[in-house]
């Protein structure tokens, strides 16, 4: 059970900080409202958009914040979802659970996965790799099909990353010694020869 921060491992957030966040937020949201007030145009779209989505059945709120939280790590989500159970213990409003949902794919949602997206999220993996971010940067469920889709993109990339800072190390490393000498006959070879020839000959005459 939550308790005043000392049990959540996040004693420097108290009631008041959250409070005064909260205040601070309705006035900034107040003004930003006002300003959006002139942008009719793109208003009336949005509002278009969500009528279609609350005759599909769509929980708006539900589908907003998936949408924030759709590139984000699960270890952040996790997080931010033990700071909201938290936050609202602290107002009064405490959630009646404190679970994590855990979801199989069915074959439905399985095929409702279109190939635009499985290819949206290969270019999301690739480009992780190739940027050298990390394996864990991955925002999909471990054990889902666009997970698999993700890492294995993410792999590849990686891949190309590592080649990369290889090349640029050997091109920043010192020129390596050449080797002494040459192909052929050893340095002075030639005139040795050529003394021992003619020391022979000096020899047959005698």
């Amino acid at each position: 059970m939550l308790g005043n921060g000392a049990d959540t491992g996040a004693s420097n957030i108290s009631r008041a900080t959250v409070l005064g966040f909260i205040k601070e937020m309705d006035e900034v949201e107040s003004e930003l409202a006002e300003a959006l007030a002139a942008c009719k145009a793109p208003r009336k779209k949005v509002r278009a958009i969500r009528k279609r989505m609350e005759d599909a059945g769509i929980n708006q709120a539900a589908f907003d914040a998936m949408r924030r939280d759709a590139e984000k790590p699960g270890s952040v989500r996790q997080e931010e979802h033990r700071q909201y159970l938290m936050m609202m213990q602290y107002i009064g409003k405490p959630a009646n659970f404190q679970g994590s949902f855990v979801f199989e794919d069915s074959e439905e949602d399985i095929a409702a996965a279109s190939q635009h997206q499985k290819d949206q999220v290969r270019a999301g993996g690739l480009a992780a790799g190739k940027g050298g971010g990390g394996r864990g940067e991955n925002p999909w469920v471990p054990g889902t099909e666009l997970y698999s889709v993700w890492d294995e993109a993410w792999s590849e990339g990686n891949e190309v990353f590592m080649e990369g800072q290889r090349e640029i190390a050997q091109s920043m490393a010192p020129d390596a010694p050449k080797t002494p000498g040459r192909r052929g006959r050893p340095p002075g070879s030639k005139n040795k020869s050529k003394t021992g020839a003619a020391a022979a000959g000096d020899s047959a005459k005698l």
